[in-house]
């Protein structure tokens, strides 16, 4: 199985690379910086266990 790191998960392009690269079958390694209250929730893929 391949692995990925992606940081910047929280939104925007880093977001869509986690939805990509899961989709594609690879495990994903995700890294993101809550610096303050979401202002709206973040929905993972159903296949992306967090740990």
């Amino acid at each position: 199985m391949r692995t990925a790191l992606i940081t910047g998960t929280n939104r925007g392009i880093g977001l869509e690379f986690v939805r990509q690269y899961a989709k594609d079958g690879w495990r994903v390694l995700l890294a993101a910086a809550i610096r303050q209250q979401p202002k709206h929730r973040i929905v993972w893929p159903r296949n992306i266990r967090i740990r």
